[in-house]
């Protein structure tokens, strides 16, 4: 009985990686990927580190344009 379990459980996996269009290397690196990143921090914690990543990406944004454009008034003054 375990074993036909197991067997649909895979097949499960499998069909859904299809879907997904994901080969089974694409899952043991992701799983990887995650194992590796679970060491720094908590699986439970992930939601608010990416939400403090993305805040950090907007605001590194944000100071690029900030540069651009005093890049570019600087260089109309130069002008």
């Amino acid at each position: 009985m375990l074993k036909d379990g197991v067997i649909y459980f895979l097949k499960e996996i499998y069909f859904k990686c299809l879907e997904a269009n994901l080969t089974p290397q694409k899952v043991f690196l992701y799983i990887y990927d995650i194992i590796n990143f679970s060491k720094e921090i908590s699986i439970s914690q992930i939601p608010q580190f990416m939400q403090k990543k993305k805040e950090e990406k907007e605001e590194l944004e944000d100071s690029i344009k900030n540069m651009t454009k005093k890049m570019k008034e600087l260089e109309n003054v130069k002008n």
